[in-house]
């Protein structure tokens, strides 16, 4: 029944509580929204209706705010935001077309005040790729193939818990036609 599961999941819960300090913040933060995602779960299948709404919240604060439509990439998307401690993660939704790669990038002007850290997951929220540094000057950069098409969800963050403005871009990765083959 439900009373197990919901035992099952609060041991969970303080399990995490105890080991978190030792976990890197960003599995840290992927645990824990894990763990609220199921909460929300939980309360929305057995009718809670004023916790869904508690924990849908916390959420929000917590795995970031999904923001504007749904972005098609074209020949090259740029998106502009904002973070800060009210809303650490914007969560942007792009098409991608299948066994094409694209290169996204995080960049802002000013690292000390945003490190940028970039997460990729697909429509569920099924992480794909992530990375703080390979934009180089601590930008983020994923170079990522879709093996299928569809709406992949792209998580602008940062690894300092930073507040500034950050320009998101995605495009395809342009293959150069190979010269030397004549």
């Amino acid at each position: 029944g439900h009373g197990a599961a919901f035992q099952q999941l609060r041991r969970r819960t303080q399990h995490l509580r105890r080991t978190l300090p030792t976990i890197p913040r960003q599995v840290r933060k992927a645990r824990l929204t894990e763990a609220m995602e199921r909460l929300v779960q939980v309360f929305e299948a057995t009718g809670k209706k004023d916790e869904t709404a508690r924990w849908r919240k916390e959420l929000e604060a917590q795995a970031g705010k999904l923001v504007g439509p749904v972005h098609e990439v074209g020949q090259r998307l740029e998106l502009r935001g904002q973070l800060d401690q009210q809303i650490p993660t914007l969560i942007y939704q792009v098409k991608l077309a299948a066994g094409k790669a694209y290169i996204i990038d995080l960049v802002s002007p000013d690292q000390k005040a945003l490190e940028p850290y970039l997460v990729l997951t697909d429509a569920a929220g099924n992480k794909l790729a992530e990375d703080d540094d390979s934009g180089g000057n601590l930008n983020a950069r994923i170079v990522f193939r879709a093996k299928q098409a569809g709406t992949f969800r792209v998580q602008a963050t940062s690894c300092n818990d930073g507040a500034g403005a950050f320009t998101l871009s995605v495009r395809e990765e342009s293959r150069q036609p190979n010269e030397d083959k004549k």
